[in-house]
């Protein structure tokens, strides 16, 4: 378990570092590429590793899997919301993950989804799509383009699930959610 101010230390620096690192290799990966913003295409593509990995950079107006492409402001109006559901769950977890589930992995998990969705905000916003560029191919199957900021929500997504899911086995185990910090009272010990 960690402190308050170790958590927040972790959420904040967590959730910047990854923004700040999507943002950055979106701009060197798309004026590398020569991306051209007028006609909206790369002037080249680097196979990384032939037939498995390459850097291409595609503007992606919609969500994953290019869903709901075109719809950018209710896009931006959804990861604002999304956000500020993140922000309110490290402030005030769910009783399951109180406690105990305030661990390292959910502040990291909540921290990745943030820095994430702001990451891809701030392209929607500037750029009126989202920036991708990493590319993976399996035989003939092409995985949809993506950035960090995706792989950012992805992991944070998944570490969120599992952070839970420990939380709630340990509470049906009989363990309790206890108090964070400094002053918690032992399981044992009782007053004088």
């Amino acid at each position: 378990m960690i402190d308050a101010v170790k958590r927040h230390l972790l959420f904040w620096s967590v959730a910047v570092a990854g923004a700040a690192l999507d943002l950055v290799s979106k701009v060197l990966a798309f004026d590398w590429l020569g991306f051209d913003w007028a006609t909206r295409e790369a002037a080249r593509a680097h196979p990384v590793i032939p037939g498995f990995f390459t850097l291409e950079a595609a503007l992606n107006t919609g969500t994953f899997f290019g869903q709901l492409a075109g719809k950018n402001s209710p896009l931006i109006i959804f990861t604002v919301a999304m956000m500020a559901l993140v922000i309110i769950m490290f402030l005030a977890p769910p009783r399951e993950v109180a406690g105990r589930g305030w661990g390292r992995l959910y502040t990291t998990a909540l921290a990745l989804v943030l820095g994430g969705a702001a990451g891809n905000l701030w392209d929607r916003v500037q750029c009126a799509g989202v920036r991708d560029f990493l590319a993976f191919s399996f035989g003939s199957y092409h995985w949809p383009t993506f950035n960090l900021a995706d792989a950012w929500l992805t992991l944070g997504i998944a570490a969120y699930l599992i952070a839970t899911w420990r939380a709630a086995r340990r509470e049906k185990a009989g363990g309790s959610p206890q108090p964070d910090g400094p002053g918690r009272a032992a399981a044992n010990d009782k007053p004088v």
